[in-house]
Formats: structure tokens, sequence, C-alpha cells
């Protein structure tokens, strides 16, 4: 049985993933090593070894060697980068999944940021090929690090499949205001700020919703205090994690979502709303964006809120696309042509 080794940095969908990556794929021993605290998210201890820990990080390093592919979900760890440099064999089977986070910082002109974009150059121009759905990020990576990258599409996770995709109209339920949502965590990349002031003046008298749930602390008290000071009871902060299905279903009500982030964020949130037939605002700066007019979906800018109804037509035109490519079929196809490779 060939063995897979999955490296990456704890994150919610591991959760989900892991069942479905290790059931789907029965033929292959996949080993997962997550760097950082997965047991606040993650409840599959037995799977999982932390490399943040000596004798973890040691045996990570006995098992590069037998590993018919490495799959590395995220550049996030400078470690990482520079143990697969010291063997250049295993970056001949790496494949790297961006996430977004990991490829848009350490972009500055600082010292430091400059010697981690050398190395990450380095293990860009010898990895297998890199896999994900939104070509912007690799255009991005390609640009920064004048690399040419092979790229097989890929949602890559659980979390970006729209399994029940289905066109919930506006007004489709007993309710006396529009439900619009800013955001997606608590990053000030969010810009919560100057939405606020927009949606107040645009869309008067809604109901706002803002998932604050993962981020940071201070800056999401911030924004809390500013929404109840500008929308009063019809400000509803997320403070709290969700099961995936109940926030999907919370998703199902939002009639208007607001993504005014320059780079790539929300993925996950997107595609899902898109594939309830939701009307979506992205900040034409975002890579997402761009992928989303590739793909035919109907979108608007961040920067015209309330500006010009969405129609319904394209609305339901959105559900039958996302349904056709972010499926859970679609999303085995896809590991399917990566293992492969």
């Amino acid at each position: 049985m060939s063995n897979v080794l999955h490296i990456g940095k704890s994150e919610k969908f591991f959760d989900e993933f892991i069942p479905f990556i290790t059931s789907e794929f029965k033929d292959l021993n996949h080993v997962f090593y997550l760097e950082g605290d997965w047991s606040k998210h993650i409840k599959l201890k037995k799977e999982i070894s932390n490399f943040s820990k000596l004798t973890n990080f040691y045996s990570l390093i006995l098992s590069l060697p037998s590993a018919e592919k490495i799959i590395l979900h995220g550049m996030f760890s400078n470690v990482i980068v520079l143990l697969l440099l010291c063997v250049p064999s295993l970056l001949s089977k790496t494949v790297l999944l961006p996430w977004g986070g990991d490829i848009y910082k350490n972009n500055s002109n600082s010292l430091p940021d400059k010697v981690k974009r050398f190395f990450r150059g380095r293990l860009l121009r010898g990895i297998r090929f890199t896999s994900c759905a939104i070509t912007g990020d690799i255009k991005f990576l390609e640009h920064v690090y004048n690399v040419k990258l092979k790229n097989i599409f890929n949602p890559m996770y659980l979390s970006n499949v729209v399994g029940d995709s289905e066109y919930f109209p506006l007004g489709s339920r007993v309710a006396t205001s529009l439900n619009v949502m800013i955001g997606h965590s608590a990053f000030p990349i969010n810009n919560h700020v100057a939405v606020f002031e927009e949606v107040k003046i645009r869309i008067p008298n809604c109901r706002v919703f803002c998932p604050l749930s993962y981020g940071n602390t201070e800056y999401a008290h911030n924004v809390k205090m500013l929404g109840d000071k500008i929308f009063g009871s019809n400000f509803v902060p997320l403070t709290s994690f969700m099961p995936p299905n109940d926030y999907y279903n919370f998703l199902k009500t939002i009639d208007i979502a607001i993504f005014d982030s320059e780079r790539q964020i929300a993925a996950s949130n997107i595609y899902h709303l898109l594939g309830y037939g939701k009307s979506v605002y992205i900040n034409n700066k975002s890579t997402i964006y761009q992928q989303c007019l590739d793909l035919g979906l109907y979108i608007r800018d961040s920067h015209e809120i309330g500006k010009n109804r969405f129609d319904e037509e394209d609305l339901k035109k959105n559900v039958e696309i996302i349904k056709s490519i972010f499926s859970k079929e679609g999303l085995v196809d896809s590991w399917k042509n990566l293992f492969e490779a």
C-alpha cells in the first residue's frame, strides 16, 4: 500500500476531510502531520500527529523517503519548507495546495520576508505541481516567484463542496427585512468598518450578521462594539463556532453577502452562498472575484453595494454552475487526478 503524507496547519475542515480521503481512497495509506493545537477543531486525535512536538517531527522526517506523494496543505511552516529543500528528491513528489493566507503574507521588502520568499521560490521551482480551484492564486504565485506552475483543478476540501445546492429565493422565508452577512472572520482584511458605513446607507433597515468566531479576539470585540453602535438590535455577531451543517443552514437564511477583502478569502462561504442562490458582492481585486467570473458565475463588486438588484435568472444559473462543479463527485475526481498524476 502506497503512503501519502499530508503535512499542514491545523484547521477545522480536516475533521471532515480525513474520513473523506481515507474512505474514498482506501488503497492508499494516508498519514497526517498537522502543526498547531488541532484539539480545538478536530476530534480525530488518533489519525493526526502534531509535528510541533519533537518526537513527532522526528517521525515525520523518517516518513518522508517512503512516501509516494507528499501533500503540502499550505506553505505556512518555514521549517517544513526548509526540510523539503534539504532533500531535493522529495520535491519531485510534493504537491502544494495553496490556501490563500499562506501565499499573500510575507510579501513585504523586509529582510525576513525576502529570505522566506527566497526559500519558497526554490520550493515552488522543484515541486511536482499545485492543486487548487482558484487559478488567480496560481497566477499570483507565478508572478511573485517568477515560476511556471502546473495546476490540477481541485476544490480541495469537503468544506468547498455544496452538496445541497438549491435556489432559496429572496423573501422565501417569513421576514420583514433583508439579512446581510458581512465578512467571514475576525480579521481586519474583511474591512468591516467601511462596509458597515456603506450598508447603513445603501441597505437601510436590514439585519447584519457578522461571523467573528475565529481570528483576532480584540478586533472581533471592536467590530462587535461598532456593529452595535451602528445597527443596534439589528446587529447579530456570531462569536461561537457552529457545526458545519448548522452553519450551512445559517447561510441559507442570508439574502446578501459582502466580502470586501482585497485578497482571496472565504471561498467556501462564497461557493455555498452562490449555490443557495444568494446575492454576493466580492472585492474586484480578490482573485476569487475573477475566478467566479471565469466560471460564469454572476457576482458584483463590493464597491457597488445596493446599486442594482440581482436578476433572479442569474442567481438560478449560479446554483446550477455550483452544483455541476463543486460536488462531492467532482471533489473525488479531482483527488483521483492528483493521486494518479
